[in-house]
């Protein structure tokens, strides 16, 4: 079950609301299920180019995802989050991880690290050292607001 979490500034109103993790309908089988109407790495992978290169890795050089969710990403140039599907494909030469682009800069993002809260069994953000998109100031937190599936 994926989880809704909502960063806020402590300094502005700056509010976003992101859903992170992976819900049941992100099962192996559906992510490998190309030819379907629903499919849904059609819907995950919005570069074509990119999907293309996704099918390719796992259908000709025995490619499999080791690792998937969505999570956070942050821009270090313009200071904005985003949640972004991430994933990892092992294949016969190597990984494959996706490069996500910021939509105002269209500076390279950067996943923001978890750390495992083996207590509550999920991951935990510190969002300290990252700036506010809005005013700047490192002040930004977040809060668990419910869970998606």
């Amino acid at each position: 079950m994926g989880t809704m979490i909502m960063i806020k500034c402590k300094n502005c109103h700056y509010m976003k609301p992101f859903q992170l993790g992976i819900g049941f309908a992100y099962s192996p089988n559906r992510l490998l299920d190309f030819d379907s109407k629903d499919s849904l790495l059609n819907y995950l992978i919005r570069s074509k180019k990119t999907l293309e290169h996704v099918k390719n890795l796992i259908l000709e050089h025995d490619g499999d995802f080791i690792d998937y969710d969505l999570k956070l990403h942050h821009c270090p140039k313009c200071s904005g989050f985003y949640a972004r599907f991430y994933y990892q494909i092992q294949f016969t030469d190597g990984l494959f991880e996706p490069d996500y682009k910021c939509t105002k800069c269209k500076h390279k993002l950067d996943v923001v690290p978890e750390q495992k809260d083996h207590e509550r069994e999920e991951g935990v953000l510190d969002l300290s050292d990252y700036p506010c998109p809005e005013c700047g100031e490192k002040s930004v937190s977040y809060y668990n607001s419910g869970n998606w599936d």
